[in-house]
């Protein structure tokens, strides 16, 4: 799934691409994943120029001169920018002057909705505070944390808390931390919760100037970036780069988790 730092590259690559650009017609081809009127859809957006485009957690949101088109990417959702591409599982097709934006999702667990522009974002998106925020310190650490006994990994992964984290983000800032991913969230103290806070921030930088995670997976045309790679997920058995010791792999609450146990210390 794309994760904080993968959204935010493409976010950036439609900016420069497509910014101040009409929308000239649209093509649906898969109308299970438009969340509105098929009809309002295409209508409403023909004519409209995308003037400005952010981020939320894990949400794109472009915003038009009279609508808001917010986009979540799920599992496998994509952008591909050109012309005449010959490509399965294209759903949408935005029209421009000199180019098409195809939206692809082999899958077709995404969603596309579109507003009028004074609506509430928060409304629609009710999520916790965005992950690279500024909002995000130790003691906002500090406070999620100390009266829960759910595992560190599942407090940065919960999107009603902090915005933008999924699996492998979060593997890495535990591993980077020096914390278990099964430790107990209320048995962190607060140099753990400065620790991670400083590791969330790193871990989400570095990958967003990477251009994001270096899955095939993850990658879309409109990019040709992706070159962050992790120190554990996908490298069990292998060589912990701190210690040698060899990564281990285990389920928490059903997510492949990767850990080195002589690096990471196990609080309960």
């Amino acid at each position: 799934m794309p994760e904080l730092p993968e959204v935010e590259t493409i976010r950036k690559a439609l900016e420069t691409k497509l910014k101040d650009e009409e929308i000239l017609d649209v093509i649906v081809n898969y109308e299970k994943i438009i969340k509105t009127s098929i009809e309002d859809f295409k209508n409403n957006l023909k004519h409209q120029f995308i003037r400005k485009f952010y981020r939320k957690g894990k949400y794109l949101i472009l915003e038009l001169d009279d609508y808001i088109l917010i986009i979540h990417l799920r599992m496998e959702g994509k952008f591909y920018y050109g012309s005449n591409l010959d490509l399965k599982h294209i759903h949408i097709i935005f029209k421009f002057k000199n180019n098409n934006l195809y939206y692809q999702d082999v899958r077709k667990f995404s969603t596309v909705e579109l507003y009028n522009k004074n609506i509430n974002i928060e409304s629609i998106i009710n999520i916790g505070v965005d992950a690279n925020s500024e909002l995000i310190d130790a003691q906002f650490i500090k406070e999620i944390t100390k009266s829960s006994k759910r595992n560190i990994k599942s407090i940065l992964m919960d999107q009603k808390l902090l915005a933008g984290i999924g699996n492998i983000y979060a593997d890495e800032i535990c591993f980077r931390s020096k914390i278990h991913p099964a430790s107990i969230s209320n048995k962190l103290d607060i140099k753990d919760c400065e620790v991670l806070d400083f590791n969330i921030k790193s871990v989400l930088n570095e990958a967003i100037e990477a251009g994001g995670m270096s899955i095939k997976d993850y990658t879309s045309s409109i990019t040709g970036r992706f070159s962050f790679d992790t120190m554990t997920h996908f490298r069990d058995k292998s060589k912990c780069i701190n210690c040698g010791n060899k990564i281990k792999k285990i389920k928490l609450k059903g997510r492949g988790t990767y850990f080195c146990d002589k690096c990471q210390i196990l609080k309960i």
